[in-house]
């Protein structure tokens, strides 16, 4: 047996991969900006699994986040995660491929999940729009944004990808940044689902994840 604690911003892709609903828990988006809270609400999710009589396998839809799993442990199920460093690292398919794609530059990447569930940069812009006027809104996200020179729309080929694509495009024109566009990948997502690979981490009952045991690559901007 197993459950899924992930990420809603996965949904899309794990489900396409065969996630039923009553497999998976979906926690919001952003709660990454917060490690400890992010720590303590998957904490939360494995503690209710266990104590509801759940003794299967327990996957993290979750890369290293700010070492927000750091620490987490179950006391009778196997946790199961990537050795990833983020969300965007599994939807690429491997940490190579996102180093690679930095060679052109950062880039503030979307998914289907991230275009239908984020807290971004765009939405914040609006919400600063409405609170002190175009110029202010601008130079917040101008801040925010200034380390990036694209905006990456990464294919999962999931449905709606014409309004994704449109909306980074909308993104991108309105804070002077190149749209750009990448094919991504299900293979490492599958593979976490199975447990299978080297780049797929097994933690046994009682055991905490050890962050600064995983050798993540590093020196990624996080969104």
């Amino acid at each position: 047996m197993r459950r899924i604690i992930a990420c809603e911003v996965l949904r899309y892709e794990l489900e396409s991969l065969g996630v039923q609903p009553d497999e998976a828990i979906f926690l919001k988006q952003g709660l990454h900006r917060t490690p400890e809270k992010l720590r303590a609400t998957i904490q939360e999710n494995i503690d209710q699994l266990e104590a509801g009589g759940f003794r299967g396998r327990i996957i993290l839809g979750y890369g290293l986040c700010g070492n927000g799993i750091a620490g987490l442990k179950a006391r009778y199920c196997d946790l199961v995660f990537p050795g990833a460093n983020d969300c965007i690292d599994l939807l690429l398919g491997s940490c190579r491929a996102r180093q690679e794609d930095t060679l052109k530059g950062y880039a503030y990447y979307f998914s289907p999940g991230w275009v239908a569930f984020s807290e971004n940069s765009y939405t914040e812009y609006q919400r600063c729009l409405s609170l002190y006027g175009e110029e202010t809104a601008r130079w917040v996200i101008g801040e925010m944004l200034k380390a990036y020179t694209r905006v990456t729309y990464i294919d999962t080929g999931q449905q709606a990808g014409e309004e994704d694509r449109e909306f980074v495009r909308l993104f991108a024109t309105t804070f002077s940044l190149i749209p750009d566009e990448i094919k991504g990948s299900l293979e490492w997502l599958a593979r976490l689902l199975h447990g299978e690979g080297d780049d797929i981490i097994k933690i046994a009952p009682g055991t905490a994840i050890e962050a600064d045991k995983l050798g993540l690559a590093g020196n990624i901007l996080s969104q």
